[in-house]
């Protein structure tokens, strides 16, 4: 068996006959090993020289008096153990000591051998424990501030004790600013409160609440979508000293899930509208031949002809219909290629060429240089921006300025390209900025409403973005801007 080493033991003490006696009765027995120094300046070199288990401190030395002494140990060998000496007549400075970081005190002329070897071991195993106890709180207040959850802790009062950075880069708001507040008023909107607070008081009172789900205000005005679970937090004695709730953001889950939703339904639709448009179109097939004949029989009475007329234009307008609801409900199938971004543009631009004859209008682009070649499906692209100056020209009266910017940007970690286009039109009002990507919403006397809808879908199929910018709403030529950024390459 391996002899246990002595344990290493640094005396700082000034008085050589202090010095001797306490050697004496801690090498006595093999058990210590002591080397010493008279001053805080000789206790530095030892150190620098070799480590040591613990340190013995005379609290009264030529170069220090008082804490002085034990404040620059500590600073030097803060992970050692450091029992102080004091006379007679200081146990105030002892406790004061005790209070600064030494591990005990001793009185000088009451402690024996055993006391001292005691009092050495002790303090040695208290250093190694709160050592430890101070790597698992670093340990795990690692784990919470670099959690991707919300960590919180509320007192009994459902008041804020502590939070996470996760939290604070989600609200935008620091824990100095709400400690001690109430978590239930201050973060959570009002329909939502009662329900937490009741959860958070049924985890106070030893129970397992079921998660529940709440918004959450952001630092950016939107709103994030939350689902808490609690815990009650117990103190020594087993009483309940707060609550743990821990939140994850679980708003792109949602979305995830309402796009999947969609997309079924989208697809069910689709399959159903095939059939529809397949018989409707046999069946206007068959009407319009026989509108033809009608008229033929009729040619000589022009009020005839002219219902005739109408009634074919309201069939065509319906084999409209039913093609643009099947193309937005039916899949996206991408055939990407390699594409400069302002031919694709220049496309959309020149198929219109027939819609803006005779009018001022114009589209201008600025890229800065920027390359615009970006991996996407030509037609289906030209197809989005042909909606967006379409829309641009019916907006604005002449002169009909669209500009163009582009700029650099990412998305999801990856290369691409922001393009903004904006016209001088009126602009967007409230309702047509939160609803201009709905479905069938449209301002027009004519169309299905579908046209940005259907843009935004492309987009997004690319892996990019489409939104209304942030310009103005209504007012003289404020005009309307919408951003998409797109992937340069596909995912």
């Amino acid at each position: 068996m391996t002899p246990m080493r002595p344990t290493r033991v640094l005396l700082v003490e000034d008085s050589p006959s202090d010095v001797l006696l306490t050697r004496d009765a801690l090498e006595a027995r093999g058990r210590f090993r002591v080397i010493s120094a008279d001053r805080l300046r000789g206790a530095i070199e030892r150190l620098d020289e070799s480590p040591v288990d613990a340190i013995l401190l005379d609290l009264a030395l030529p170069d220090a008096q008082g804490l002085e002494a034990l404040l620059t140990l500590r600073r030097r060998a803060p992970d050692v153990p450091v029992i102080v000496m004091t006379a007679r007549d200081d146990e105030e400075l002892g406790l004061r000591a005790v209070q600064e970081g030494a591990q005990d005190y001793l009185i000088k002329g009451r402690s024996d051998e055993d006391d001292l070897g005691r009092a050495i071991r002790y303090a040695i195993e208290r250093a190694y424990i709160e050592d430890s106890l101070r790597q698992q709180k670093e340990f795990v207040d690692g784990l919470i501030e670099s959690a991707r959850a919300i960590i919180l802790v509320l007192d009994p009062a459902g008041n804020v004790v502590r939070f996470n950075r996760y939290l604070e880069e989600l609200s935008g708001r620091s824990l100095e600013d709400v400690r001690g507040a109430d978590w239930f008023a201050l973060m959570l909107p009002e329909p939502d409160r009662a329900r937490e607070r009741a959860s958070f008081l049924e985890a106070l009172g030893g129970a397992a609440p079921r998660p529940t789900v709440t918004r959450l205000a952001t630092r950016d005005s939107g709103e994030r979508e939350i689902t808490w679970t609690y815990k009650a937090l117990k103190d020594g004695r087993g009483r309940a000293a707060g609550v743990l709730a821990v939140g994850n953001d679980i708003t792109e889950l949602r979305e995830a899930q309402r796009r999947a939703l969609q997309a079924e339904r989208l697809a069910a639709i689709g399959q159903m509208l095939t059939v529809l448009a397949h018989e409707s179109g046999n069946a206007l097939s068959r009407s319009q031949a026989c509108l033809e004949m009608l008229g033929q029989k009729v040619a000589d009475r022009p009020e005839a002809v002219d219902f005739i007329g109408r009634i074919q234009k309201a069939q065509d307008q319906l084999h409209h219909l039913y093609e643009d609801v099947r193309g937005y409900a039916a899949p996206i199938h991408l055939e990407r290629e390699p594409c400069d971004l302002a031919v694709v543009w220049a496309q959309a631009w020149s198929d219109l060429s027939a819609l803006r004859r005779g009018r001022d209008a114009e589209v201008a682009h600025h890229d800065r240089g920027l390359d615009l070649a970006c991996s996407l499906d030509h037609r289906r692209m030209v197809q989005v921006f042909r909606n967006l100056l379409e829309n641009s020209l019916a907006a604005c009266k002449d002169p009909v300025r669209i500009r163009i910017h582009c700029d650099g940007a990412e998305i999801e970690g990856r290369a691409g390209i922001r393009v903004a286009v904006r016209d001088n039109g009126p602009g967007l009002g409230t309702e047509q900025r939160q609803r201009i990507f709905e479905p069938f919403f449209t301002t027009k006397s004519r169309g299905t409403g579908l046209g940005m809808a259907i843009a935004r879908r492309i987009v997004e199929a690319h892996g990019g973005t489409m939104a209304v910018g942030d310009g103005p709403c209504n007012g003289a030529d404020s005009g309307a801007e919408f951003v998409l950024i797109l992937p340069r390459e596909s995912s």
